[in-house]
C-alpha cells in the first residue's frame, strides 16, 4: 500500500479527462497502472472513471463563474473591511488540547491533555488524564473541550487575551451539557476571551444565500488583503457569538475568530491589533506553541502502552494482518 501515490501526482489522470480516449482503452489503463493492487483496482477504478467524466460539474459548487456563486462573493466584497492591524503590546496565552487513544480487544488505552502557554513558552496551567477502558472520540473531545475551559478560567486573569484553538460555536453543539455550562459561565465571567479556527465549514453568514460551501471559501476568494469581515451577531445557539473572518497581514491566511456577545468593529480592530503583535505568518504563535506543547502522537501512545505493560496485548487491527 505504501507504493500507492496520491492520485493528482499521476499525469495520465490528467491526460485521459483531457482526450478523446475510450472507456475501454481507460480501463486497460488503470488495470495496468494498478495491477499490483489488484482489490484497490476493483474498488476504485469506476469511481476514477466517474470523476474523469464528472470532475467539471461537480467542481460547479465551487465554481467563481457559478450565479449563485457570484452574487456570495459580491456580498462578501460589501462586507470585507480593509484594515492593517498595528500591533500591540499585549500578554496572550494560547490553549489547545490532544487527545489519542490505542485500541486493543476489548479496550482503549487513552490520553487527554491540555495546556495553557504564553509566547515565552511558561506554561500557566495545564490538565492530562490517560487511562484504559472504552472511549469512543466523541467522549475524549468532550474531555479535552472541558480541559480548555478549566485551563483559561485559572489563566484569564493573568493575560490581556486567551485565545482558544478551535470554534465557540462547535461547543455549544457538541459538547455535554455540563462542559456548555462551565463555558458559559467563562465567558460571561471574562470578556478577553477569544477563539480561533484555522479552517470552518460554517455556512452561518451566507447560508440564506443558498451557499454550498463554507463562508471562509467566499472571503477567500475576494482578495488577499489585511482586514476583516463586519462582525455578523449569531443568535441561535446558548449565547450570543459573533463572527468575524479576518487577515492579520497582506498574503497570509485567512482565520476565523469567535467572540462572545455583540462585538462593534472598533473591538475587533483592538483584538486583531492585539492578535497582530504576537502573530508569525498571520497567525498567534501561541497557538502554534500551544499545538506542539500538547500533541499526543501515535508514538507517544506505544510507549504508553510499554509503561502499561500492554505489549503482549492483542490489538484491534492485528486481526487485519
Amino acid at each position: 500500500m505504501s507504493r500507492l501515490l496520491r492520485l493528482e501526482k499521476y499525469a495520465w489522470v490528467r491526460t485521459l479527462s483531457s482526450s478523446s480516449t475510450t472507456i475501454q482503452s481507460i480501463n486497460l489503463f488503470i488495470l495496468k497502472q494498478f495491477k499490483f493492487v489488484p482489490l484497490l483496482y476493483a474498488m476504485l477504478h469506476d469511481i476514477y472513471l466517474d470523476a474523469i467524466k464528472k470532475h467539471e460539474s461537480k467542481r460547479a459548487g465551487i465554481s467563481e463563474s457559478d450565479s449563485t456563486n457570484r452574487k456570495i462573493l459580491e456580498k462578501a466584497r460589501e462586507s470585507w473591511v480593509e484594515y492593517q492591524p498595528v500591533a500591540s503590546e499585549s500578554i496572550l496565552a494560547g490553549i489547545d488540547s490532544s487527545y489519542n487513544r490505542q485500541r486493543f480487544q476489548g479496550f482503549h488505552l487513552y490520553a487527554v491533555d491540555a495546556v495553557c502557554v504564553t509566547k515565552e513558552g511558561s506554561i500557566l496551567a495545564k490538565e492530562m488524564d490517560h487511562d484504559i477502558g472504552v472511549k469512543d472520540q466523541s467522549q475524549l473531545e468532550a474531555r479535552s473541550m472541558e480541559m480548555e475551559t478549566s485551563l483559561a478560567r485559572k489563566a484569564a486573569d493573568k493575560v490581556d487575551l486567551i485565545l482558544i484553538d478551535g470554534s465557540m460555536i462547535s461547543r455549544f453543539v457538541r459538547a455535554s451539557a455540563s462542559a456548555v455550562t462551565s463555558l458559559i459561565d467563562l465567558i460571561s465571567e471574562h470578556k478577553n476571551i477569544a477563539f480561533i479556527s484555522k479552517t470552518s465549514d460554517s455556512r452561518e453568514i451566507f447560508e440564506r444565500m443558498d451557499s454550498k460551501v463554507g463562508d471562509i471559501y467566499f472571503f477567500n476568494h475576494i482578495g488577499r488583503k489585511a482586514g476583516y469581515s463586519k462582525p455578523y451577531l449569531i443568535t441561535r445557539y446558548k449565547e450570543p457569538v459573533t463572527v468575524v473572518y479576518a487577515r492579520l497581514g497582506d498574503f497570509t491566511p485567512l482565520i476565523k475568530l469567535e467572540l462572545h456577545d455583540a462585538v462593534a468593529e472598533q473591538e475587533v480592530e483592538t483584538t486583531l491589533d492585539q492578535l497582530a503583535y504576537g502573530s508569525v505568518s498571520g497567525y498567534p504563535y501561541v497557538l502554534k506553541l500551544a499545538h506542539k506543547t500538547v500533541l499526543v502522537s501515535d508514538n507517544d501512545i506505544e510507549r504508553l502502552a510499554s509503561i502499561y505493560g500492554l505489549k503482549n496485548e492483542i490489538g484491534a487491527r492485528a486481526v487485519l494482518r
